[in-house]
């Protein structure tokens, strides 16, 4: 999909350098472009590169664009292929092969085969909603979870509890999928609530706030519920009434008084409190990690229609797979908005784990899980020459107390470049289910290309000089960090500099 801005003066749906020379001819991609919605139509309202419709068509054509997603069905852009057709602004030869990749697509959805032979006419909510399709629907949102935080509490010990679930995120089910996400479907979505009201002794559920933007809060009805309550589980979150496309945050902030929220059942509880969290990108949670109050914290991002069922099997370390969290954070958690660098500003300088120069809330490839995992015997070559691959090996094992997932990471480090390159640079990864006791051995393989850098006006080069590669389950030298070991080993690449290509 090409997108909106403008590359080097040229807009992006129009840019034959980019759609044909780079994309197709250097990259060897062989499917189709399609326009994100509206994008051919600024090329003319925002950019002003072309100033009628006739010309913008033909120049997207004629740059690689082969399907224009347009705010109007009737009236687009594209409309007007024959009319630059019939000016000889494109030709035919050019307008079939972009239709080719089209029609291709279509022809293997078999929309021209009859409905008999169309595997697709044939699948409906029983296939959709199967019951091993709502398993693996559980299983993708246990794998993603989050465990930012734990000091013991969990997995739970008993369920003979009297629970407060607190906040609103609580019992919410259409915030819990992301933006651009499938219609709901009630009959097979679980929330917290609904998971959780028949599982400990007793359940008091209070959401405190009208929706996630929580604009009004009733402390009181927050208070009433958690003050006698063995443990308040929080539930907090954006969801897309906060967090979607074209629906920017300002801040990092939680929104509204969610915050409060948080603060009041710290104050009025005096049982544990578990806090899970639901949202896209990061939040303002600084007071959470570090408050002794609050024994845990787990990320969920958007879990869909198993949210409930996941935490629900997370709470209690169940036999379901994934129980045992094991997921990592896909980003950098800045500890707040001033480590965040203007939108406008397109250097890379403290953007992502490979160039931030401050301490994070919480790295890039972190989480924790209920198990403590070890790492032996890292084995590498000692030195390659320049464009082979580098093949490097440990062995991981779970010390248990409880089964669960491992997730290995290999990061190498450039030691003398000729250029600026990143801090680290995350090369591989591999997530292993082990049982108490088992120890795995995991591969990497780092290709030449991974150890290239990019140098201006030439391309990206294999340089000779020294390196080093991490291997943990995490990356190394972190203040927040999980307790097993990060494991590192060094070699050289030997011979004459070497150009891979311009783009890799």
């Amino acid at each position: 999909m090409c997108s909106y801005n403008k590359i080097n003066g040229i807009p992006a749906c129009a840019n034959q350098k980019l759609l044909t020379s780079i994309a197709r001819e250097e990259m060897g991609f062989t499917g189709y472009f399609i326009s994100d919605q509206g994008a051919v139509e600024n090329i003319i309202s925002a950019h002003k590169y072309f100033n009628n419709s006739v010309d913008t068509a033909a120049g997207c054509l004629n740059a690689g664009l082969n399907l224009e997603l347009s705010n109007s069905i009737d009236n687009n852009v594209f409309t007007y292929l024959g009319d630059a057709l019939n000016a000889g602004k494109i030709d035919k030869s050019t307008l079939y092969e972009r239709a080719k990749p089209l029609f291709y697509t279509r022809m293997r959805l078999g929309e021209f085969d009859p409905a008999e032979m169309d595997p697709y006419s044939k699948l409906d909510l029983s296939v959709v909603q199967s019951e091993e399709h709502r398993s693996i629907s559980l299983d993708a949102a246990l794998r993603s979870f989050v465990l930012l935080r734990n000091d013991g509490v969990l997995p739970l010990k008993t369920l003979d509890l009297n629970v407060a679930l607190v906040g609103p995120m609580a019992d919410n089910p259409s915030q819990q999928f992301g933006d651009y996400s499938a219609d709901m479907e009630s009959e097979f979505t679980t929330t917290p609530l609904s998971s959780l009201k028949s599982v400990f002794s007793q359940v008091t559920h209070e959401s405190g706030c009208v929706d996630n933007k929580c604009a009004f809060y009733y402390r009181g009805r927050v208070k009433k519920a958690v003050e006698s309550a063995d443990l308040a589980v929080v539930f907090l979150g954006t969801g897309n009434d906060v967090e979607s496309e074209g629906n920017d945050r300002a801040n990092m902030e939680l929104p509204g008084f969610q915050a409060q929220l948080l603060y009041d059942v710290v104050e009025f509880t005096q049982g544990s409190v578990v806090l899970f969290l639901f949202n896209a990108g990061p939040v303002n949670i600084t007071f959470a990690k570090y408050h002794p109050r609050i024994s845990a914290i787990v990320e969920c991002f958007f879990p869909a229609q198993a949210t409930g069922d996941a935490v629900k099997a997370l709470l209690s370390n169940s036999p379901i797979a994934g129980s045992n969290p094991g997921g990592r954070l896909p980003f950098t958690w800045p500890a707040s908005l001033n480590d965040v660098p203007p939108i406008t500003n397109y250097s890379m300088v403290n953007r992502t784990y490979r160039y931030f120069e401050g301490v994070p809330l919480y790295p890039f490839g972190y989480g924790l899980s209920f198990s403590a995992f070890a790492y032996n015997g890292i084995t590498l070559n000692q030195s390659i020459h320049v464009g082979d691959n580098l093949t490097v090996s440990v062995t991981v094992k779970n010390l248990g107390p409880y089964d669960g997932d491992e997730v290995t990471q290999a990061y190498p480090q450039w030691l003398n470049a000729s250029v600026l390159t990143p801090h680290l640079q995350l090369v591989g990864f591999e997530r292993n289910s082990l049982r108490v006791g088992e120890q795995r051995q995991v591969q990497f393989t780092v290709t030449s290309s991974q150890m290239a850098v990019y140098v201006e006006d030439k391309g990206f080069i294999v340089e000779p000089g020294p390196m080093r590669i991490y291997v943990g389950g995490q990356q190394p030298n972190q203040e927040t960090h999980i307790d097993s070991n990060v494991l590192h080993g060094c070699f050289t690449i030997v011979g004459q500099s070497k150009l891979i290509g311009q783009y890799i």
